[in-house]
C-alpha cells in the first residue's frame, strides 16, 4: 500500500508539472504567464519560417544564363509600352505616358503588399530597396517619354550603353578602378550613337531624315529630344544594377532579401510614378477606365507582373554570385531581343545606319565586358 502510495503522488506531480509547463496552471502564476509568451513566440518563428523563402544560389554559369532570360524579358518591355502608348481602341486616345506607367506599376505593387507586409521588420533592407526603386524610376520614366518619339528598336539600343556607363558610374561613386579597355569601348560606344543619330556623313549609306513633326522633332545640338530622353536608362538602369549587387552582398545573411527588395523597389516606383500622373494631370487622377479593356489587360499584366516583379526576382537571385559588370554585358543583348519583339508586335523595321550604329554599340559593350572579371573579394 505504501509503494501504490508514493506511485501515485508522484504521478500527480508529475501531471502538475506537465501542467505548468503548458500554461494551463493557476492563471494568476506568473510561471504560467512567461510559459504562455514562451509558447506564443515560438508559434510566430513557427510561422515566420512557414513563409520563408530562402533563394537559391546559383553558380556563376548558372546566374549569367539567368541574366540572359532576363534580358530577353526585360527587352520586350520596348514594345510592349510603347504597344500601350499607341494602342486606341475608343478615339479620341490622348494619353499622357504616366498613365499607362502608372497601371503598369500599380499591379506590381499590389503583388508586392503581401512580400512587404510578411518583412517588413527589415526596416534597413526596406530602405535599401526605396534607394533602387528611385533610381529603376529615373530608367523607366526616361524610357516610357522616349518611346513617345522613337522607335522602340532604336530606344533598345541607346539602353544597351549601360555596360559602358556601369564602369564610370562605378568609377565615380564607388572608386573603382577604371581599366584602359573601358574607355575605349565607351569611345566605340560614342561612335555608335554618333551613327545612330546621323551626325557622321556616310554616304549612301545615310538615309533621307524621316519627317518629324511636333516634340519628335526637336533637337538639342542637333540630337533628338527622344533620343536624349533614352540617354537616361543607362544610367538610371546601369546604377540601380550596381546597387542591387552591393546589397544582395550586403545582406547576404538577412532572410528573404531577394524578395523584400524586389517588393520595396515595385511599391516605390509605383508611389513615384503616381507623382509623375499627378504632375502630368494638374494634380487630378485621370478616367483610366479605358485600361479596363482586353489588350490593355494583357499588355499591361505581361510588363507590370512579369518583366517587372518577376524579373527583378530573377536578376537578384542571379546577382547573389554574378557581378553588375556581368550583368551589364548580358543585358547588352537587349537590343537583339527588342528589335525581334519590336518587329513581330509593331511591325518596326530598322535601317541601315541604325543596324550600323548598333553593331558598334554592341561592339563597345563586348569589349567593355573584357575589362575584368568577376571577384566578389576584390573592390575592383
Amino acid at each position: 500500500m505504501a509503494e501504490q502510495r508514493r506511485r501515485t503522488v508522484a504521478s500527480s506531480t508529475n501531471t502538475d508539472n506537465k501542467t505548468a509547463a503548458m500554461g494551463t496552471s493557476d492563471p494568476i502564476s506568473g510561471n504560467s504567464r512567461t510559459s504562455l509568451n514562451g509558447i506564443r513566440q515560438r508559434r510566430r518563428r513557427t510561422n515566420r519560417k512557414k513563409y520563408s523563402w530562402g533563394a537559391p544560389k546559383l553558380g556563376l554559369w548558372g546566374s549569367r544564363i539567368l541574366l540572359l532570360i532576363v534580358a530577353a524579358m526585360y527587352s520586350t518591355n520596348f514594345a510592349s509600352v510603347k504597344y500601350l502608348e499607341t494602342l486606341c481602341v475608343h478615339p479620341p486616345c490622348e494619353h499622357d505616358p504616366s498613365e499607362t506607367s502608372f497601371a503598369r506599376f500599380l499591379l506590381s505593387a499590389i503583388v508586392c503588399m503581401p512580400i512587404l507586409y510578411s518583412n517588413r521588420q527589415h526596416w534597413e533592407l526596406i530602405l535599401a530597396g526605396v534607394e533602387i526603386g528611385f533610381w529603376y524610376t529615373v530608367n523607366y520614366v526616361t524610357q516610357a517619354e522616349a518611346l513617345e518619339l522613337i522607335p522602340a528598336g532604336k530606344c533598345a539600343f541607346i539602353s544597351a550603353l549601360e555596360v559602358v556607363s556601369v564602369p564610370i558610374l562605378a568609377r565615380v561613386f564607388m572608386g573603382r578602378k577604371m581599366e584602359r579597355i573601358s574607355i575605349i569601348s565607351a569611345f566605340i560606344a560614342l561612335f555608335g550613337v554618333a551613327i545612330l543619330e546621323n551626325l557622321l556623313p556616310l554616304g549612301s549609306l545615310t538615309p533621307p531624315p524621316p519627317v518629324l513633326t511636333g516634340d519628335a522633332a526637336k533637337t538639342f545640338m542637333g540630337i533628338g529630344i527622344g533620343d536624349i530622353l533614352a540617354l537616361g536608362q543607362p544610367l538610371g538602369f546601369g546604377y540601380a544594377v550596381m546597387r542591387v549587387e552591393h546589397y544582395m552582398e550586403k545582406f547576404q545573411d538577412t532572410p528573404n532579401r531577394v524578395l523584400t527588395l524586389t517588393a520595396a523597389q515595385c511599391i516605390t516606383v509605383c508611389f513615384l510614378t503616381f507623382i509623375w500622373i499627378l504632375v502630368d494631370c494638374d494634380g487630378k487622377v485621370p478616367d483610366m477606365s479605358y485600361m479596363l479593356e482586353t489588350h490593355y489587360l494583357i499588355a499591361l499584366c505581361w510588363t507590370g507582373i512579369v518583366t517587372t516583379v518577376g524579373a527583378c526576382v530573377l536578376q537578384g537571385i542571379a546577382l547573389q554570385t554574378a557581378s553588375a559588370t556581368d550583368a551589364a554585358l548580358i543585358f547588352s543583348s537587349e537590343p537583339v531581343w527588342g528589335s525581334l519583339f519590336a518587329g513581330w508586335l509593331l511591325n518596326e523595321r530598322m535601317n541601315t545606319t541604325t543596324y550600323l550604329g548598333g553593331f558598334f554599340i554592341i561592339c563597345a559593350c563586348l569589349l567593355g565586358s573584357m575589362a575584368g572579371g568577376h571577384d566578389p573579394s576584390s573592390p575592383n
